[in-house]
């Protein structure tokens, strides 16, 4: 085995990352929760929205699906 050394922080590499970055401007954006419930709630609303639109994921990331 030869290890394989990435840089520090690559997220070139890993997908999730422009997701999240979908995430934050499209439902997080000038968002302030005044408590954890509404924020969690907020993340339920945004990760439904991600997952009955598979086409958005796909332009995001080269995966089809999000879960």
């Amino acid at each position: 085995f030869e290890p394989v050394y990435l840089p520090p922080y690559s997220p070139d590499f890993n997908p999730i990352e422009n997701i999240w970055l979908l995430l934050k401007q499209r439902w997080f954006n000038k968002i302030h929760c005044r408590n954890v419930e509404k924020l969690i709630a907020r993340l339920d609303e945004a990760i439904l929205d991600l997952t009955n639109n598979p086409g958005q994921v796909m332009n995001t990331t080269s995966f089809g699906i999000l879960f």
